[in-house]
């Protein structure tokens, strides 16, 4: 075996990132009010408390472990801001995907989602749905896995 690609090393350490994001949209999902963002769609200018603590939840991580990665964040939180814009990796995290139409009354599905690209293409990624308990994660070429809250992944 030798050393984890940085695809794989992506996976290891921002699943429990997205476990702890997911946890927290969990915790405040039908409880937060609508702050909307200046944005031409009401999808899109969406936002809540639970949004900002839940992207600075992987943003953390990332940033200690992957500095020099580009970012697409839906947010804009501090440590979004330490991100540079220069580099061929890039990292998009949505961090409550569905905050318009499902969490913010608790109607319905929505998603933590994190995705790693290289040169314009996505090498790997991390998904959370927190009301299923559901934690999803794949690097390309490997096998795709799935694991409930407190489990290992498994394919």
């Amino acid at each position: 075996m030798g050393e984890p690609s940085e695809s794989e090393r992506f996976v290891r350490v921002l699943s429990p990132a997205v476990r702890q994001a997911a946890a927290i949209a969990r915790a405040l999902e039908g409880t937060v009010a609508n702050e909307p963002k200046d944005e031409p769609s009401a999808v899109k200018a969406a936002l809540t408390v639970a949004d900002t603590a839940a992207q600075e939840a992987v943003l953390v991580p990332l940033y200690d472990a992957f500095p020099d990665v580009s970012l697409e964040a839906e947010e804009d939180t501090e440590t979004a801001a330490l991100f540079g814009s220069d580099s061929r990796s890039l990292v998009v995290v949505d961090p409550i995907d569905g905050t318009l139409h499902s969490y913010l009354n608790a109607l319905g599905p929505y998603a933590v989602m994190v995705g790693f690209a290289v040169d314009d293409r996505y090498e790997a990624a991390l998904v959370g749905l927190p009301r299923e308990g559901v934690f999803l994660d794949a690097v390309r070429g490997g096998v795709a896995r799935r694991a409930r809250v407190r489990a290992t992944p498994k394919p």
